[in-house]
């Protein structure tokens, strides 16, 4: 059993890391500790920006991976987290969260 936990601890801290290159996402909640359903509550609020809520969107697909249409949890009520795409999202980045998701890309993970 405490081979699970592990496990399971050290890819939520791959989650908080991966959060944390996003620059608007830092110390966000659910961050850290890495909590999909609290960090998505904030990125469909009120405090999230355009380029926030993208790192979101990105940053919850990766948890979720391929999850598109009615397996979209985060996209439902009461969360609304749009479904990643990648061109809207580097129009709203800057450089640094460009930097993060093509860091991401040069050795992607998936929980």
């Amino acid at each position: 059993m405490p081979a699970l936990v592990d496990e399971e601890h050290l890819i939520h801290l791959q989650m908080s890391r991966l959060c944390e290159s996003f620059p608007s996402l830092f110390n966000k909640p659910g961050v850290r500790p890495w909590n999909q359903k609290i960090f998505a509550q904030w990125a469909s609020g009120p405090g999230a920006t355009s380029g926030s809520r993208w790192a979101a969107a990105f940053v919850l697909g990766v948890w979720n991976g391929v999850s598109v249409g009615r397996d979209r949890w985060f996209g439902k009520r009461p969360y609304r987290v749009p479904e990643f795409d990648v061109v809207q999202a580097m129009g709203a980045w800057d450089h640094q969260h460009a930097a993060a998701f093509i860091a991401w890309c040069s050795k992607p993970f998936w929980p």
